[in-house]
Order: structure tokens, then sequence, then C-alpha cells
């Protein structure tokens, strides 16, 4: 995984930053479920790159994300034991998937608003 985010970091530095708010680089662990009932019911555990407060980044290297889709997020506790997501669950949406390497994409996730 360390090579994964060193290839991450190299590639953001190349690219012209857009997002409206800081990303903070905290690795935290997050269970994703895809929400959409027609497609195979996919269960990911994986961690965090970056996390601001409309979304949050991750490295994977299973390529079955797609724009648009609907996930189910139920943030874990980390050794920081930061309260702000530890326990969270919530819905959000994918924005962006980007393959970086013969294995590993990474996947951005704007988090959707409660009603």
């Amino acid at each position: 995984m360390s090579n994964v985010l060193a290839d991450l970091e190299q590639l953001r530095e190349t690219q012209e930053e857009r997002r409206k708010q800081y990303r903070l680089k905290i690795c935290r662990p997050v269970h994703i479920r895809i929400l959409d009932p027609t497609e195979n019911q996919i269960e990911e555990d994986t961690t965090t790159l970056d996390i601001s407060g409309y979304g949050f980044c991750f490295a994977t290297s299973r390529n079955h994300y797609q724009l648009g889709m609907s996930l189910f997020l139920r943030f874990g506790s980390s050794p920081l034991r930061s309260p702000s997501f530890a326990g969270k669950e919530c819905v959000g949406d994918v924005v962006r998937v980007h393959n970086f390497s013969t294995r590993w994409w990474t996947v951005a996730v704007r988090f959707r608003p409660k009603p």
C-alpha cells in the first residue's frame, strides 16, 4: 500500500487543484456498500486517503465503482480516536474514478446532504 500512496502523491503533484475545501490527509477505516439493489451487493473495507467536509478519497484494487454510484458509508475508529468521523454513517455518491496504475484506482466520494 505504501507504493500506492507514493504513486498517488506523485499524480496529485501534476494535477491542478479544483477542490472547494482543503482535504486532510487522514487514514480512517471506512466500510463501503453499494446502495443500488440492482447491482451486486459488493461491500469493501478500506481506508481513506483524505477527508474534507464535502467528501473523501480512497484507493481500491477493485474496478467496479462508477460515476454517480450511490454508496452507504460507515466510518470506524482510528488510533487517533477522533470523534468527528468515528461511528458516522452516511450516504455518498461517486464523483470521480481514476485508474492510476495497472492494479489501483482512486475513488472520490461526495457526502450527500442530510434531508
